[in-house]
Parts: structure tokens; C-alpha cells; sequence
């Protein structure tokens, strides 16, 4: 399972499984469309740990893939996620935070 409530930003995944992302940017209220040399930057931690990233990944297109091996090697609970966009020239903007919840399953 993979849902987004979109009213916190709070994302949940079963561990284990895949999902893809689809990232939509607002900016001035038009959809920014990614310029070549953007980047966008996905980085996820324990919501008690500020210096130890769990897992990153970095694209250059508007989603972040989810993939079985990654998934499957995160522990059940709750993480801090951010997602930064880093612009060609080198400017950033983390644009959301939120916690990311990875379910337990049964089989």
C-alpha cells in the first residue's frame, strides 16, 4: 500500500512494497515544469535522529520511485521526509516536510 494525505503531506508505504511518487511544483501559483540541470532531492530519517539519513535519492524528473529492496529494509514506524528542489544554477528550496510511516505486514 501507498497513500498521501494530502493534508498533512504525510505519506504512508507497507514495507516492503513499490510505488511511485508523482511530484507536482507549484510556483507563483503556475506548475513549475523541471528545466534541464534541476534536480529533486528526497532524503528520509528517524523523526529522533536530525544527523542520520535513512535513505536519499536524487532525480531529475518529478517522482521518486519506491523500490522493493529499499522499502523492504526499513523498520516499522515513523520518519521525517523532505523534499528539496535544486535548481541549475544552485539555488534550493525544500518545499514539503512531513512524516513518512512504514506499515507492518502480515503474510
Amino acid at each position: 500500500m501507498f497513500y498521501i494525505d494530502s493534508e498533512n503531506d504525510h505519506i504512508y508505504i507497507t514495507k516492503g512494497d513499490s510505488a511511485v511518487m508523482d511530484i507536482t511544483m507549484m510556483k507563483n501559483d503556475v506548475e513549475y515544469v523541471m528545466q534541464p540541470g534541476d534536480k529533486l532531492y528526497f532524503s528520509m530519517k528517524r523523526n529522533n535522529d536530525f544527523n542520520f539519513t535513512i535513505w536519499s535519492s536524487e532525480v531529475d524528473s518529478p517522482e521518486i520511485d519506491f523500490e522493493v529492496a529499499t522499502t523492504g529494509t526499513w523498520a516499522f514506524g515513523d520518519y521525517d521526509y523532505s523534499i528539496t528542489m535544486i535548481y541549475a544554477n544552485g539555488d534550493r528550496d525544500t518545499f514539503i516536510t512531513g512524516t513518512l510511516t512504514v506499515l507492518g505486514v502480515s503474510y
